[in-house]
């Protein structure tokens, strides 16, 4: 089996497909979600492997988990709707319900090319999770009008692409010969969407380092409640009611314990 490559995963290291169907696949799905959805960043965790909890389903290349801990709820299903919609027809989120780390799995309907995930596309289809307990699909509600498998929507999704590069032949054509500040219509054009590219994946960067600063002040949050809890368990103080220390609710504070032990110093002195 060939593999390419879709990508970067999380880690750094290249995430791979199937080479002839499900890479190709991936690439143009990407880009439209991109366009669809350019609020919503996506993070490949695992596509072509053998991890162990994913009982063989990747091995074959025809499937993706995506990251899912700096998404909204909204955002998850906003990607399990367009994976749905696009050709990934078995796409679930997983999560401590499934007894898995939360992420997003998706197969790609491969029409029977992969044995390994290819079960998974008739048990969506028939309202199940995909799982060896055949439970209920939580996301029934999110399943598209018309099913497509893998090739049909790169056929799709390739005229899109098509119609959108004959828009801009129209516009070459219209603004043929217009100056535009050195610039002819392609170049101008070219430009632009290269521009916009590129705020879009810094503002991305910026989301995720700004989710990462979140999760750092919760953590320093969380810290500085303990070390509350601890002052205040502190000044309480211990319960000992048999204490003639002990104040009415019989607990013996530090404060209350030192105030004591100096009037009895004080008396011993005296």
């Amino acid at each position: 089996m060939a593999l390419a490559s879709i990508g970067k995963n999380y880690a750094g290291n290249d995430a791979k497909l199937e080479a002839d169907i499900a890479a190709p696949w991936y690439k143009l799905w990407y880009a439209k979600f991109r366009e669809d959805h350019p609020d919503i960043s996506v993070v490949v965790v695992q596509a072509y492997g053998f991890a162990r909890a994913s009982a063989g389903l990747h091995s074959g290349g025809w499937c993706v988990d995506f990251q899912i801990w700096h998404l909204t709820t909204a955002q998850i299903r906003e990607l399990i709707q367009h994976l749905r919609k696009w050709g990934a027809s078995a796409t679930w989120e997983r999560d401590s319900r499934d007894g898995m780390e939360p992420h997003i799995h998706a197969t790609i309907d491969s029409e029977g090319r992969d044995p390994a995930s290819d079960y998974q596309t008739g048990a969506v289809k028939r309202g199940r999770n995909g799982l060896v307990n055949n439970g209920r699909d939580r996301y029934a509600d999110l399943n598209p009008v018309t099913w497509l498998t893998a090739v049909q929507a790169i056929e799709q999704l390739q005229k899109i692409g098509a119609d959108m590069a004959s828009a801009k032949e129209i516009g070459e054509y219209i603004f043929h010969g217009v100056d535009w500040g050195g610039e002819d219509f392609s170049d101008r054009t070219t430009r632009m969407l290269n521009t916009a590219s590129q705020a879009r994946d810094a503002a991305q960067d910026a989301n995720l380092r700004c989710q990462d600063l979140e999760r750092s002040v919760a953590g320093l949050n969380g810290r500085l409640q303990n070390i509350e809890s601890d002052l205040a368990e502190l000044q309480r103080g211990i319960y000992d009611p048999d204490n003639p220390y002990a104040d009415d609710a019989g607990y013996v504070s530090l404060h209350r314990w030192l105030v004591h032990l100096r009037d009895e110093i004080r008396a011993k002195r005296g």
